[in-house]
C-alpha cells in the first residue's frame, strides 16, 4: 500500500480524469499528467470481479507494483483504471504490463 501522501486526493483524481493523457492496454488504462510530486490512484470496479476479495487482491498487487516503481515514475499524477480481464493475469504478468506502460509514459 502506498503512503497517504503518495495517493491522489479526490480533487486531484477528478482533475486528472478531466485533463490527463491516456495510455491503453488490453488489461487497463493509465491516465497521467505531469505534476509537482508523484502520486498514484487506482480504480477496481465491480465489473472486474463480483467478490470483494478478488478486487482487493488485484488492488494490493497493483499498489505493490506502484510502490516498487515509484522512483522511476518521475513527477507525475497517475491513475490506473482496470479492465475485467486483468484477473486472468498472474502477478509477474501484471508487473510486466505495468512496467511496460511506465516506460512508455516517461
Amino acid at each position: 500500500m502506498l503512503k497517504k501522501k503518495q495517493r491522489l486526493s479526490r480533487a486531484e483524481f477528478t482533475n486528472l480524469l478531466k485533463q490527463g493523457r491516456r495510455l491503453h492496454s488490453p488489461y487497463f488504462s493509465l491516465l497521467y499528467m505531469s505534476a509537482a510530486e508523484t502520486k498514484c490512484g487506482l480504480v477496481v470496479g465491480k465489473k472486474i470481479a463480483k467478490k470483494a476479495t478478488m478486487r482487493n487482491k488485484v488492488r494490493r498487487q497493483i499498489y505493490a507494483i506502484f510502490g516498487e516503481n515509484l522512483a522511476s515514475l518521475g513527477k507525475i499524477y497517475c491513475v490506473l483504471l482496470t479492465r475485467p480481464n486483468i484477473t486472468s493475469l498472474s502477478y509477474l504478468e501484471l508487473k510486466t504490463e505495468i512496467e511496460k506502460a511506465i516506460k512508455t509514459i516517461k
